[in-house]
């Protein structure tokens, strides 16, 4: 059984907001905002899920949150606690919604609080790399057949300002179903570390800019290799190469935003101020 409640939609909710420090009192510093969008619990099986949605609230961005380096704890009023949740990343960027960043998408398994549980807490850090500075690479001559790859240098991308060297290559969806190939190409970029990468631009040979879509993903490959995926629609264009560029952060900071939030299952509210501090 699932039961998913979703604030401002049920009278069973509670939306709880974390606040970053005001601007003018750390001007030019790194900070995020942090508030919980919906909760739900499964029954069958043992679930709990989080919605957390975060904003930038000054002129830096944020590149990414390191997924392995959150500490969270979920615990009930009854004083029970689950061990560390799941963690995973979605960028709002490719999911617009309500101006908010990006999204964060937290899960338990195997734990559900106390029957006459009142409310739930979520404590514990969250590690954000945020930038102010993103540039564009050098481009690259890619030909668009599967199976394509080319090294490229990033200059500057690494969290500790260093270069790092990239593979990108070249998918021709349904070649390797043995199927005909269609007018989408996919483009992975491989980095043996986690990297700030925003968008790619991509032109013909004549100068022609072909917009690679705002949707793609990330994971992480067997051996511990970072893959960063988007996607061109050729249509009915004839192309069989493209000069590619990709954008990504530079320096990049690394913080920890707090997180305090309590939240009530009956229609309690409760408002909970954070600071975001440099690490």
């Amino acid at each position: 059984m699932l039961y998913r409640i979703i604030p401002g939609l049920s009278v069973f909710c509670c939306m709880a907001v974390c606040c970053p420090v005001p601007a003018e009192e750390t001007p030019g510093e790194p900070a995020v905002s942090l508030s919980l969008e919906e909760w739900f619990i499964s029954t069958d099986p043992e679930r709990i899920g989080l919605e957390l949605s975060f904003r930038e609230e000054s002129d830096w961005k944020a590149a990414y949150f390191d997924e392995s380096g959150a500490s969270l704890k979920l615990a009930d009023s009854r004083g029970n606690a689950s061990s560390e949740g799941e963690c995973q990343y979605i960028s709002r960027r490719e999911l617009p919604f309500d101006g908010k960043t990006g999204e964060i998408s937290l899960s338990w398994k195997d734990w559900l609080p106390a029957e006459d549980t009142e409310w739930m807490e979520l404590k514990g850090e969250i590690p954000f790399f945020m930038y102010r500075t993103a540039v564009l690479s050098e481009k690259v001559k890619v030909k668009l057949v599967n199976g394509f790859s080319v090294p490229l240098t990033l200059k500057g991308a690494g969290s500790n300002g260093g270069d790092v060297k990239v593979q990108l290559s070249v998918s021709r969806l349904g070649a390797w179903c043995g199927q005909e190939e269609s007018s989408q190409v996919m483009f992975s970029l491989v980095s043996p570390v986690r990297l700030g990468l925003l968008d790619m631009e991509t032109h013909t040979e004549d100068g022609i800019p072909l917009p690679v879509a705002d949707y793609g993903g990330s994971g992480i490959e067997p051996g511990g290799r970072h893959d960063w995926r988007r996607y061109l629609e050729l249509g009915d264009r004839k192309e069989e190469e493209l000069d590619i560029s990709v954008r990504y952060a530079t320096g990049m900071k690394k913080i920890l935003a707090p997180v305090n939030i309590r939240f009530g299952l009956s229609g309690m509210e409760k408002r909970q101020e954070i600071s975001t501090k440099e690490n």
